[in-house]
């Protein structure tokens, strides 16, 4: 790595205090599309407020322009009914996207010639295909006025097929939300959309009484509970034309310039990435440390900090597709005054420019906010797999190959002073990954499992899987696999840093803190305990669910869209055509 130590000239309006009570400025439905909205607005008012009770805008790539989504959750029933509105006058599509993207993504489709919807689905970047046996969505009202077309329609949360993504239950700040794509446009049947499309993470249940966009409640969470904040990010840092590593630390007199209060203990309850050239941060991570002097020598090197600071711990990361997240009621992270708080941060950047782009500068981060009102526990994280890259230039394998790296049950039993309760896990491989899962277990049984069937960097580099909080006991084994696919690789893949190298780590969140040495369970690690034994394997298929057609039944054909004559179906165009989001392919 690069070591760079900066002036902490930062790009900060820090510490502002937030008033109690505030909240954040949110667009009213009858807002959304801006001021040319009457078509939109008519339907709202004569159907729209009385038969849902949620809404979001899913702001698309042109300004102004998105989808407008609203919804109502009948739990007796068990059903969702959905309305989808965009300003087009041929079809809308809107998907429940395990990733973020299309891979894996589960999609209803409207067509206005037809007045029909098409329950499809996607597990890559091509058409999506209806499915045969089972077309769950059902039309309850649709129009098309004036530029808009709106859909209604209602189906089961959990339909039961496996290509239909459930919709459970996010109504809790621990949950992460639903990833939602949406793509619009004006010819007659589905085609390239172009621009118009969107993304976002929705919360289909209110927490703490709010629904909707992610980013909206989030603001709205931090403006109440939150009394300050502090962005720590990188001074305008010039992108070199090829892969970089970038070093900046933050002393504990920094912190205090910054606003940070210095005499009352500290917890940190919500991190925002901040993020500036984000086609070149390939990820931004945040160790902390209870180092209170200065980084010697002038040096922010991670080894040499990490020696004089007692060890760092991981305190927050970023990939692309990372979104604002908030700790539990129940746990924060600690802070400034008081024997266990950070007191300093190292910040690691990794900026890849692949196309070497000129000219480009970066001043990207974290915004950390914090309250003095403490909580019941101080959170740690548990490192998993090989977060340190003890197997750097290892190869992966040729073609289709599985990597199991099992953390043995004398970790936890040797560190864990209790139970913990988890409220976060993120599976975190580069490019060529493609499957991965977390198995934990107990006493031989295993207890559970977390995964990820259609793993996508560009689009959720730190994939949060969507469940509710569990346990970990002491004496229970953790089992981290990754599933990679070289097969169109032009040269080896080998484990390491880089954007084209590979890696395989899990991130489990947890309270309250135990004392693991610097939180890992990994390869080849230095504590013996905690030192994970790897297995490899090749494979013939992906370990998946979602997509998988069952064997005594034949996949339908890809719906058959006007607009693909002109591609060949071998061609990237046509790979991209009905990709939500194409840019994103490696």
């Amino acid at each position: 790595m690069k070591n760079l130590l900066f002036v902490v000239t930062y790009l900060v309006s820090a510490a502002l205090a937030v008033l109690p009570g505030a909240s954040a400025s949110a667009v009213l439905p009858a807002e959304y599309f801006g001021d040319a909205n009457a078509p939109y607005v008519a339907w709202l008012t004569s159907r729209g407020e009385s038969n849902f009770d949620h809404s979001a805008f899913l702001a698309g790539d042109i300004e102004g322009e998105g989808v407008a989504v609203h919804w109502t959750i009948d739990d007796d029933a068990s059903t969702i009914r959905l309305a989808v509105a965009a300003r087009a006058t041929g079809w809308v599509g809107f998907g429940l996207a395990e990733a973020g993207g299309m891979k894996g993504s589960d999609i209803v489709l409207f067509e206005a010639a037809t007045n029909s919807i098409t329950d499809a689905y996607t597990v890559e970047y091509a058409a999506p295909q209806a499915e045969n046996d089972s077309q769950d969505w059902t039309l309850l009202h649709s129009q098309v006025e004036d530029g808009f077309v709106v859909f209604e329609a209602e189906r089961l949360l959990d339909t039961g097929d496996p290509m239909d993504r459930a919709i459970g239950f996010d109504g809790d700040f621990v949950i992460p939300p639903h990833r939602v794509i949406a793509a619009w446009g004006d010819d007659p049947t589905v085609s390239y959309h172009g621009n118009n499309r969107a993304r976002s993470a929705v919360r289909f249940y209110p927490a703490h009484g709010k629904s909707g966009r992610e980013e909206d409640i989030f603001a709205d969470e931090m403006a109440q509970e939150a009394e300050g904040y502090i962005d720590l990010v990188m001074p305008s840092h010039p992108i070199s034309q090829s892969t970089e590593y970038v070093d900046l630390c933050i002393s504990l007199k920094d912190l205090i310039e910054l606003g940070m209060p210095a005499d009352v203990p500290l917890h940190i309850i919500g991190f925002e990435p901040l993020i500036d050239s984000a086609k070149h941060v390939h990820h931004v991570v945040l160790f902390g440390s209870g180092f209170d002097g200065d980084v010697p020598n002038g040096s922010c090197d991670q080894t040499a900090v990490a020696m004089t600071a007692g060890g760092l711990s991981l305190a927050w990361g970023y990939a692309p597709g990372g979104v604002p997240w908030e700790m539990p009621d129940e746990a924060g992270v600690p802070l400034g005054l008081g024997e266990d708080s950070y007191k300093m941060f190292y910040m690691n950047y990794h900026y890849d420019n692949r196309f070497q782009d000129t000219g480009i500068t970066d001043s990207s981060g974290v915004r950390i906010y914090y309250t003095s009102q403490k909580r019941k526990y101080d959170a740690g994280i548990l490192q998993l797999g090989d977060p340190f890259l003890q197997l750097a230039g290892e190869p992966i394998g040729e073609g289709k190959v599985r990597h199991d790296f099992n953390c043995p049950s004398s970790c936890t039993s040797f560190n864990f002073r209790e139970e913990v309760t988890v409220y976060k896990e993120i599976l975190h491989m580069h490019e060529r990954g493609q499957s991965m899962f977390n198995e934990i277990t107990r006493e031989g049984e295993v207890m559970r499992r977390a995964s990820v069937d259609y793993f996508e960097y560009d689009q959720a580099g730190l994939h949060e899987v969507q469940q509710g909080t569990f346990t970990i006991k002491p004496g229970d084994s953790i089992r981290t696999s990754c599933s990679f696919d070289t097969t169109s690789s032009k040269k080896n893949v080998e484990y390491g840093y880089g954007s084209q190298d590979e890696m395989c780590v899990s991130y489990i969140h947890y309270y309250p803190k135990q004392k693991v040495p610097f939180g890992v369970c990994g390869a080849d690690w230095f504590f013996p305990a905690c030192s994970a034994t790897l297995t490899t394997e090749p494979i013939s298929e992906m370990e998946r669910i979602f997509g998988v057609v069952p064997s005594s039944s034949a996949p339908s054909p890809p719906l058959q869209f006007s607009s693909l004559a002109m591609f060949s179906a071998t061609t990237t165009a046509a790979l991209l055509l009905f990709s939500f989001f194409g840019e994103n392919l490696p």
